[in-house]
């Protein structure tokens, strides 16, 4: 991630300017120490910056893991509704002519047929 990137070149800077505190002569250390100090108590200052700069990243990282969680748990649930059953009906059962032969004086009457039940099949959806 660059924000890792550049609170790393943040963190190498700030080390240098200990560093080159360090290795001054003792009469412009104190002159050196003082601009530090000065830089270190401003707002913008790198140590500052540095902490925001931690503080986002790990604010992000934990965005980032309940995001993929969230995003695991959907794929999972979505997963299990891939069997659910939908009723599948046979069209030529329920369309079955019934066919009644009439002798010559016969009246219709009434024809009943069995009842009609349906099948549940599962469907796989992909």
């Amino acid at each position: 991630m660059r924000l890792e990137r550049y609170v790393g070149t943040l963190e190498k800077i700030n080390g240098k300017w200990s560093e080159h505190i360090q290795l001054t002569p003792t009469s412009q250390k104190k002159k050196e120490e003082e601009k530090y100090e000065e830089m270190a108590n401003n707002d913008r200052s790198i140590l500052n910056l540095i902490d925001i700069g931690t503080d986002t990243i790990i604010t992000l990282s934990m965005y980032k893991d309940d995001t993929e969680l969230a995003l695991r748990r959907l794929t999972r649930n979505k997963e299990s509704s891939l069997t659910e059953c939908c009723p599948v009906v046979n069209l030529s059962q329920l369309f079955q002519r019934s066919v009644v032969i009439l002798k010559h004086g016969e009246n219709f009457g009434v024809v009943s047929k069995p009842p009609y039940t349906l099948k549940t099949y599962p469907i796989y959806k992909s």
